[in-house]
């Protein structure tokens, strides 16, 4: 039986975002929210600017990047 791709995000166990090219957070699963309380943000708001860069930059060059953020006494990436 295949797996749905639309229900992918939701059972990843790493965190996943969808973010619009302004930086506004449109999507989160489970394991992106600790991300989210780090940062302030909540969906439908912007990511911070240092964090907007990041994903302005994945968008232009529209090729995905790992990137390695602390949250806590965690490394996400």
């Amino acid at each position: 039986m295949k797996a749905r791709m639309e229900h992918f995000p939701a059972k990843n166990p790493n965190p996943v975002l969808s973010v619009e090219k302004d930086g506004t957070v449109l999507y989160s699963n489970e394991a992106a929210k600790p991300l989210l309380i780090e940062w302030g943000v909540e969906i439908g708001e912007k990511l911070p600017s240092r964090i907007g860069d990041i994903v302005e930059g994945v968008l232009c060059r529209n090729r995905p990047e790992k990137m390695e953020i602390k949250v806590g006494k965690k490394y996400t990436w």
